[in-house]
C-alpha cells in the first residue's frame, strides 16, 4: 500500500509539471507579444532561461549542501552537482531532440495543413539562428569540459614538467615567490583555481554576448513568422476591466509567468526527490542518478513545451526553446560548477559530454549540407541517449 501511494505521488507530481509547463508556455507567448519580440528571441531566451531554472537550482542546492557541511558525503553532493550540470545539455541534445522529431511525425495532419505536404516533416526554423545557437553551445560547453584539465592534479603535473625545464623554472619564479630550485607545490591549488576562475568568467561572458546578439537579431526581424497567440489563461479566469489597458495586460502576463515558473520549480524539485528515492531502492550511484535520472525530470519543461509548440506548427519556439536552453545550460550552470566544485570529470561524465557534442555537430553538419532538418535526423541523434544508457547499464 505504501509503495502504491508513493507511485501515485510521483504521477501527481508529473501531472503538476505538465500543467505548470502549459501555464508557462501560454504566458511566455503572450509575454513575447507584449514586449513586441519575435518567436526567435522568445523561444531562445525567455522560454529557455525560464524553464532552465529547475535544473539550475538542483546543482546549486547540491553545491550549497556540500559547502555547508550538511549531513552526508561532500563527494556525493559534488557528484550530484556535476552530473546535473553535464546531464542537462545531454538530455536536451539527445532525448529532447528525439521527442521533437516524434512530435513532428505525430502531428503530421496539423503541420501539413499549415506548411503544406512537402515541408510538414521538416523543422520550420531559421537555420542561421539555429547554427548560431549550436556554435555558441559547442564553444561554451567545450570550454567547460576543458576546464577539467585545470583541476589541481593536472596543473600539478604541468608544474612538475615546467620544473624540469630551465625556462619553466624561471616562468614559475615570475608567478610564485619561491626558490627557483624547489618545486613550488604550494602554488598548485592557487594556479589551478585562478585558471578555472578565468575560464568560468570567459564562459559567462560568452552567454552575455549570446543574449545581446539574440536581442539585436530579434529587433531587426520582428514578426518573422505569422503568430497565432492564444488568449492568456489568467484573463480568461479574471477578465480585465479595461481590455485596452496595456499595463494591466503586461501585469497579468507577468503574474501568470511567475505562477507557471513557480509551479515548474516546485513540482520538478519534489519530483527529483521522488526519483532519488527510486535510486536508493535500485542502488544507483549519485553520479549516474544526476546524469540520467534527474535531468529527465528537470528537463521535462523544455521537452513538454517543445512538444506543444511543434504540434501547433510553432517550430521557431519549439527548437529555440531547446537550443537556447542548451546554450544556457552549457554556460551558466557550467560556470558555477567550474568555480565552486572540484570539477574533475571522470570517463563516465566525459563520454556523456562527448555524445552531447556529437549530437550538436550532426545537427550543424546537416544544416550546412542540406539547409534544413528532417524529423528523421532528430530521431537519429536522439538514439545517442540509448547508446549512453546501454553504456551506463553495462558499467553497473
Amino acid at each position: 500500500m505504501h509503495n502504491l501511494l508513493y507511485w501515485l505521488e510521483i504521477v501527481f507530481l508529473l501531472i503538476g509539471i505538465l500543467v505548470a509547463c502549459q501555464v508557462f508556455t501560454n504566458a511566455i507567448e503572450n509575454l513575447g507579444e507584449a514586449l513586441n519580440l519575435n518567436h526567435e528571441f522568445t523561444g531562445s531566451i525567455l522560454a529557455a532561461v525560464g524553464t532552465a531554472l529547475p535544473e539550475t537550482i538542483l546543482p546549486l542546492v547540491a553545491i550549497y549542501m556540500a559547502s555547508s557541511g550538511v549531513a552526508g558525503g561532500v563527494g556525493a553532493k559534488n557528484d550530484i552537482a556535476i552530473g546535473a550540470i553535464i546531464g542537462a545539455p545531454f538530455m536536451l541534445a539527445t532525448l529532447a531532440m528525439f521527442l521533437l522529431g516524434l512530435s513532428i511525425f505525430t502531428h503530421q495532419k496539423t503541420r501539413s495543413a499549415k506548411f503544406g505536404p512537402s515541408e510538414h516533416l521538416n523543422l520550420q526554423v531559421n537555420v542561421n539562428h539555429l547554427k548560431r545557437d549550436l556554435i555558441y553551445f559547442l564553444v561554451t560547453f567545450s570550454a567547460a569540459l576543458g576546464a577539467t584539465f585545470l583541476a589541481s592534479e593536472y596543473v600539478s603535473r604541468f608544474v612538475d614538467y615546467l620544473c624540469t625545464q630551465e625556462w619553466g623554472i624561471r616562468l614559475i619564479g615570475l608567478l610564485h615567490a619561491s626558490s627557483l630550485v624547489e618545486v613550488p607545490t604550494a602554488c598548485y591549488g592557487d594556479l589551478s583555481y585562478a585558471l578555472k576562475f578565468v575560464t568560468a568568467i570567459i564562459i559567462g561572458s560568452c552567454y552575455v554576448v549570446y543574449v545581446v546578439q539574440s536581442y539585436k537579431t530579434a529587433t531587426k526581424e520582428l514578426k518573422s513568422e505569422p503568430e497565432d497567440i492564444p488568449e492568456l489563461y489568467l484573463t480568461k479566469l479574471f477578465p480585465l476591466k479595461n481590455s485596452n489597458s496595456k499595463n494591466s495586460f503586461v501585469a497579468s502576463v507577468l503574474a501568470q509567468t511567475i505562477l507557471g515558473l513557480a509551479g515548474i520549480i516546485y513540482f520538478a524539485h519534489h519530483f527529483v526527490h521522488g526519483v532519488e528515492h527510486l535510486s536508493e531502492i535500485f542502488s544507483i550511484s549519485p553520479l549516474v542518478l544526476s546524469l540520467i535520472i534527474s535531468p529527465i525530470a528537470t528537463e521535462l519543461p523544455e521537452k513538454v513545451n517543445s512538444w506543444i509548440w511543434s504540434g501547433e506548427g510553432k517550430d521557431t519556439l519549439a527548437m529555440g526553446n531547446l537550443s537556447g536552453a542548451m546554450v544556457f545550460q552549457s554556460a551558466i550552470p557550467s560556470m558555477i560548477g567550474v568555480m565552486l566544485t572540484p570539477w574533475i570529470l571522470n570517463q563516465t561524465v566525459l563520454i556523456c559530454a562527448g555524445l552531447s557534442i556529437a549530437s550538436s555537430l550532426i545537427l550543424l553538419a546537416t544544416i550546412q549540407i542540406k539547409q534544413k532538418i528532417n524529423y528523421k535526423v532528430l530521431l537519429a541523434i536522439g538514439s545517442l541517449y540509448l547508446v549512453y544508457l546501454f553504456y551506463i547499464l553495462g558499467s553497473l
